[in-house]
């Protein structure tokens, strides 16, 4: 092959190069607002919409928290690809099982403070899982009632599993739901694997449409 030729073929995989960075760098998940990529932080609104209501069952205990507006203090979402939340204000719950047992601790459930790293998945949903910021604690309830599955004050723990459907496709008001199963034994409580099913409708506290991708 002749000089020019060793050069030209050089030039050309340099080119390719470059180019593959830039799609790359340009192909870099984060959250966007109104088109922007987000720099810093943005606060959601401290009210979502319930749109399914939670509903919370472990060893033959069911809770149901029945309020159709979700509160919450400090939600924000942060960049590159983190949410977090100083607590998180689930209303009207009660024991509805049946039998002698009932939330000693009133209606309401708060979390500890939370965080969730987000990730794309698939073409349009994204998705996360919600941890405990500084403790492996993520609420607490306190049961009284012979029929029980646990008496007195116990633990939330473990994780939990959430999905945005449409997260990639900017919308103001954002669905984002929970389905976890007691068999994916990543949800406890007081040491009982448990479930935990609803979802809310999350905006941002500008209400400008905003999406990760």
């Amino acid at each position: 092959m002749s000089k020019a030729k060793v050069v030209f073929a050089a030039l050309i995989a340099v080119l390719a190069v470059s180019a593959m960075a830039s799609s790359s760098a340009t192909a870099a998940e984060g959250w966007l607002i109104k088109g922007t990529l987000l720099a810093g932080i943005a606060k959601f609104s401290n009210t979502a919409s319930v749109d399914e209501v939670f509903v919370l069952k472990f060893s033959g205990t069911e809770i149901i928290c029945s309020a159709n507006i979700l509160d919450g203090m400090g939600l924000q979402i942060e960049n590159p690809n983190m949410a977090s939340a100083e607590t998180i204000i689930f209303a009207g719950c009660a024991v509805t099982s049946g039998g002698e047992c009932e939330l000693n601790s009133g209606p309401r459930i708060e979390t500890l403070p939370i965080l969730t790293e987000v990730t794309l998945d698939g073409p349009l949903a994204v998705r996360g899982v919600l941890k405990p910021q500084k403790v492996t604690t993520l609420a607490t309830i306190n049961l009284k009632g012979a029929n029980c599955a646990v008496q007195g004050k116990q633990p939330i723990t473990g994780t939990a599993a959430w999905l945005a459907p449409t997260g990639q496709d900017e919308r103001t008001l954002q669905l984002l739901s929970v389905n976890i199963t007691e068999a994916s034994k990543e949800f406890r409580v007081g040491g009982l694997d448990a479930s935990l099913k609803g979802s809310i409708l999350l905006k941002l506290a500008s209400s400008l449409p905003w999406s990760f991708m």
